[in-house]
Formats: structure tokens, C-alpha cells, sequence
């Protein structure tokens, strides 16, 4: 059987915010608890485990796939919120993924 990713960790300040903000932008069914963790269920297969980190923990990048019309309310939500985005880590700029 090849291998495949069954769960990771993610060090946060905040497990509980941080696995209901990721389940809400991605659509997916909200976050439970397990122990030290706040799971999120990307599929049937792999979950994200979020736990409360030491204040200082170096960053993470993560990416993840999803379709035009996810991404289109996802511009939307975040022009109407005003939250900051951005997908050319090199410069910056506010490009829309071919």
C-alpha cells in the first residue's frame, strides 16, 4: 500500500479558533474536540489535528486545494470582511490562481 497523510499537528495560540476558522473557510463540518486537540476532518482519510502551542513556534505554510467557485466566495467573504490575503508569497500581490 503507498503511503498517504493520515494526520498532521498544528501548533497554535489558539486551537479551538483556529480549527473553526479553518473548517468555515474551507466548508468543511465544524471542528471537535479530542483530547489536546481540535480536529478538523478534511475527509475520510485526513485530519488536521490543532493544538495550544508555547507562545513562540515558527511559522507553517499549508496549502490547500479547492475549486474556482469555493475560491470566488472565498475573494467575496474576504473583500466583505476585510481580511487580509495574498497568493504570491515572492511580492505580495493580490493574484487570482490560473
Amino acid at each position: 500500500m503507498p503511503a498517504h497523510l493520515h494526520h498532521t499537528i498544528i501548533p497554535t495560540s489558539d486551537k479551538a479558533t483556529s480549527a473553526a476558522y479553518v473548517a468555515d473557510i474551507l466548508e468543511l463540518s465544524p471542528p471537535t474536540a479530542d483530547g489536546w486537540f481540535s480536529v478538523v476532518r478534511l475527509n475520510d482519510d485526513v485530519i488536521i489535528n490543532y493544538a495550544d502551542a508555547p507562545a513562540n513556534f515558527p511559522p507553517l505554510h499549508f496549502a490547500f486545494m479547492i475549486d474556482h467557485d469555493h475560491f470566488d466566495r472565498l475573494l467575496d467573504r474576504f473583500s466583505a470582511d476585510g481580511t487580509t490575503w495574498w497568493a504570491d508569497p515572492s511580492n505580495g500581490a493580490h493574484t487570482k490562481p490560473a
